[in-house]
């Protein structure tokens, strides 16, 4: 297997010199003619090994600028990988168009919470010489699952960010991240399972590998977890319509709480600002302060009794350090995301979008148990008094619609009687609706699992028990898809 360009994996020691020449040419270009500026500056390093297609090796970087002028007037501009003496001719037109804007007189950005210096990055294995590694992993998990044919690829990502003002902030961030996404299918004659996972950690090749060089223990039972599932699915059925009728609870395994991404989506300081949140009005305050029962919370970000981390850490891109954040306590609305825009103390959630300005976005989100009377000790008494539910694991494909999110849970059982059967449902579509869902939210059984990324955020908890309704509707197509 060749590799291309793998020197741009290669972490260089004048990256920061660099980055810093680019941003005092940012700051000397807007001098005098903007009230606050600051920048954050990108450096994304990435590796991905795709058997079929070889391994391919990039680098990428941007500059994304914040320019706030007289009279609130605001803009955010991005420029991509240019020379420091490049600068002012890329910016002139935003310094112009910022002269343009409508005037915000109420705008103003928070001061930053700790302008002091950030802790030293940890050193991090460098990536340059992994792809024959990864290529040895994937081959070890694809002769694991035989005969489930299994599509694998893995990428490994270095991202160097430095934020900066005129002030003299200066934050440097080094997050690197290891992906491995996999596919199992299993045929029968005409019928086909398939089920897809993904392992995501942050660290190099040795989130991936062990010292061997075969797959982690981690990611070799996501493999065979995934290639079970899709065998499974082989043999699985629509519900009658009686059994739909009388479906009232989902227990929802860790990797099938994939409602949380949107659900912290529902947090977003944007949509507070622009007066189209549905749990917070734009000064912070909760419009419906009850969403759940006293047992459930909804924590964002580093988490003690969580086995992992996936979403972005340590600094946010207006460099503010990311802390947890409670969205929900004891079932009641907390504390929505905030950026420096909103003139609310930052929470350190503010990163930036593909094809936009920096928005605020969760990381890690947790569901998980506040009170230990919602606990149970075994798995029987979690399905104790459920006359027909849904056992759902794997959620994917969660899109966001206004008010609600649809995602798709790819294997489902029987629970009859208290009892978890052996008959596999189709995978279902689930519609979440993010202002109702926990109110469904009954108990929780074994350990927080997680996190399963989706994007760069991911998500996790126990295993839940909750109750079918307005917060989540599960619906299947006609037939079996085959």
């Amino acid at each position: 297997m060749g590799m291309r360009d793998s020197e741009a994996l290669r972490g260089r020691a004048g990256d920061e010199a660099a980055a810093r020449a680019t941003l005092e040419a940012v700051f000397a270009a807007v001098s005098g003619g903007v009230a606050v500026a600051d920048a954050c500056h990108r450096r994304v390093r990435s590796l991905e090994v795709d058997p079929e297609g070889g391994a391919v090796a990039c680098e990428r970087a941007a500059i994304d600028v914040r320019l706030v002028g007289g009279a609130g007037r605001h803009l955010e501009v991005r420029l991509g990988d240019v020379r420091p003496s490049e600068v002012a001719e890329h910016l002139a037109p935003a310094l112009a168009w910022l002269e343009q804007t409508d005037p915000e007189p109420s705008f103003r950005l928070a001061p930053h919470p700790d302008r002091g210096p950030a802790p030293a990055a940890a050193p991090v294995a460098d990536p340059v010489d992994a792809a024959r590694a990864l290529s040895a992993v994937l081959d070890d998990l694809r002769a694991a699952v035989e005969p489930v044919r299994l599509t694998a690829r893995a990428r490994l990502e270095v991202e160097n960010v430095v934020v900066a003002d005129p002030a003299g902030l200066w934050r440097v961030d080094l997050r690197p991240r290891a992906l491995v996404e996999l596919v199992a299918r299993a045929r029968r004659g005409s019928a086909e399972g398939r089920f897809r996972a993904r392992y995501g950690a942050r660290g190099g090749i040795d989130a991936l590998a062990d010292a061997a060089g075969r797959a982690s223990p981690e990611v070799d039972a996501r493999a065979r977890w995934a290639a079970e599932r899709s065998v499974a699915l082989l043999d699985a059925r629509l519900p009658t319509l009686a059994e739909r009728r009388r479906l009232t609870h989902a227990i929802l395994h860790p990797s099938a709480l994939g409602f949380l991404a949107p659900f912290a989506g529902a947090f977003a300081a944007e949509a507070l600002l622009d007066g189209a949140s549905d749990l917070f009005r734009p000064d912070g305050r909760a419009r419906a302060r009850r969403l759940g029962p006293p047992s459930v919370s909804v924590v964002d970000g580093p988490l003690a009794a969580a086995p992992g981390a996936w979403g972005v850490g340590g600094l946010d891109d207006e460099g503010v350090f990311t802390a947890p954040v409670v969205l929900v306590q004891g079932g009641v609305a907390s504390s929505p995301f905030a950026s420096r825009r909103g003139g609310l103390p930052p929470s350190g959630r503010c990163f930036h979008d593909a094809d936009g300005p920096r928005r605020t976005a969760g990381t890690d989100t947790w569901l998980v148990p506040a009170e230990a009377a919602a606990c149970r000790e075994t798995q029987d008494a979690l399905l104790a008094g459920v006359g027909l539910g849904l056992w759902l694991e794997g959620a994917d494909d969660f899109e966001v619609v206004p008010g609600a999110s649809w995602g798709t849970a790819q294997y489902a059982r029987l629970v009859r009687d208290g009892r978890l059967t052996d008959e596999v449902i189709a995978p279902c579509r689930l519609l979440v609706r993010p202002r109702h869902v926990l109110a469904g939210v009954e108990s929780f059984h074994g350990p927080i699992e997680g996190p399963f990324p989706t994007g760069r955020a991911g998500f996790g908890g126990p295993l839940t028990r909750l109750r079918l309704g307005e917060g989540l509707a599960p619906c299947w197509p006609a037939e079996v898809p085959r």
